[in-house]
């Protein structure tokens, strides 16, 4: 008797646990979607999709510049002629259900699908690594979050990333069970999107796991059939013909990629020979861990992950959110890795952490200087690079044997 007593004292103690983290989540989210999410007079990265995905419901051109987008949909004159939208147009299908408002409704409802995206992918990393934080642990991570630059900039901006890692972490999840067509189709659909994701499927290709990169491929494809026929492939010449103006981007000082990196110090030419062999490099290393026996998933998958960011030609520092999933996964090898990996661990998201647009020498310039590039523009950059090879050393952690599947 006492011992149920015990029992139900001891859940209705774990409920009461789940509603206060529960109602501090959603308290500190409101607030940060009340305060970060911009206005109707302010618009953002996400107003590029919501502008063509409103285009669209209206039957009209998916694609038009910056100055027609914004008289239609903000009432703002512009004189600037630059193409509006430079997202892929499966990207466009996404944000067809925040469409039918107004921009500024729409931002505050996507901002809100990307946080509950955020707590589905913590809910399922926790679970998939067995991990049980007590309820001020839950508090701390919470504050943490609530005060983490990327994020800030993530909800500032209306982004996509959240989104990524929650199909990303699905697909993780999958993929360590062995179910690689499941993870496969996800990153498929997570590339169609944006780009980046498809880069994970290198991974399995290395590992010879060829139902997860063959079922990805076609995903990829199918998405993007759909957009076709929903868009017409007029939308799809449309966004082929902004590929010139999309490389102004590569040299903006906020791109942390390596591009974004070598673009700024160098010319053209000698920017992508060091492009090329700085990308030889970074695959190299994921082939060499992922070539190790036995296989280790979690770490090879996580390594590919921000290895990925590096290499795509535009990374921004509100991607960082993305490499939450690393980052839990190195979390739960902390205590057994070698004591130089854990410090260049907390280094390199320390440094991930800087919001380099506060940084006195960040803007204001046309032409940085090399000191200035090599200095207050590559503080992100060097985060994302140290925390790559951080990574490297904590597969050397306690494995965890994963069932590779085969075709």
């Amino acid at each position: 008797m006492a011992t149920a007593i015990e029992t139900l004292r001891g859940k209705h103690w774990r409920l009461a646990e789940i509603a206060a983290v529960g109602l501090v989540a959603l308290t500190l989210s409101a607030a940060m979607v009340r305060l970060l999410t911009p206005t109707q007079d302010a618009p953002t990265d996400f107003f590029q999709d919501y502008s063509s995905a409103r285009n669209l419901l209206l039957g009209k051109p998916v694609y038009v510049t910056m100055q027609q987008a914004r008289y239609d949909y903000l009432g703002q004159r512009t004189s600037q002629r630059t193409p509006n939208n430079g997202h892929p147009p499966a990207s466009v299908l996404l944000v067809i259900p925040f469409a039918w408002t107004d921009y500024a409704r729409a931002g505050i409802l996507w901002n809100w699908a990307t946080l509950v995206a955020l707590a589905a992918s913590i809910t399922i990393l926790r679970s998939k690594l067995k991990q049980d934080p007590s309820i001020w642990q839950w508090m701390l991570l919470l504050v943490a979050f609530t005060v983490w630059p990327p994020l800030w900039f993530h909800v500032t901006q209306e982004q996509f990333g959240l989104v990524f890692l929650l199909l990303i972490t699905i697909a993780w999840s999958a993929g360590r069970e062995g179910q690689d067509g499941r993870a496969g189709c996800l990153i498929g659909v997570a590339g169609a999107i944006k780009f980046f994701p498809v880069v994970l499927l290198v991974y399995f290709a290395f590992r010879r796991r060829w139902r997860a990169v063959i079922l990805g491929l076609s995903s990829f494809v199918l998405v993007n059939l759909v957009a076709l026929l929903v868009l017409g492939v007029g939308t799809y010449k449309d966004y082929l013909a902004l590929a010139p103006y999309l490389s102004i981007f590569s040299t903006l000082p906020q791109n942390v990629s390596l591009t974004g990196f070598f673009s700024r110090l160098f010319s053209p030419s000698l920017s992508w020979l060091l492009i090329l062999i700085g990308s030889t490099a970074i695959l190299l290393t994921i082939w060499r861990q992922a070539s190790r026996k036995p296989a280790d998933f979690d770490s090879e998958f996580a390594l590919t992950l921000t290895g990925a960011l590096l290499l795509f030609p535009l990374t921004w520092q509100h991607s960082f959110v993305m490499l939450l999933l690393p980052l839990a996964i190195c979390v739960t090898r902390f205590a057994d890795a070698r004591a130089n990996s854990r410090y260049l661990l907390l280094a390199s998201w320390l440094l991930m952490a800087v919001p380099e647009p506060l940084l006195p020498g960040f803007s204001g310039h046309a032409l940085p200087s090399t000191a200035r590039s090599l200095g207050v523009l590559s503080v992100n950059f060097y985060g994302l690079l140290a925390c790559f090879i951080a990574q490297t050393q904590f597969s050397a952690a306690p494995r965890t044997k994963v069932a590779e599947s085969v075709w």
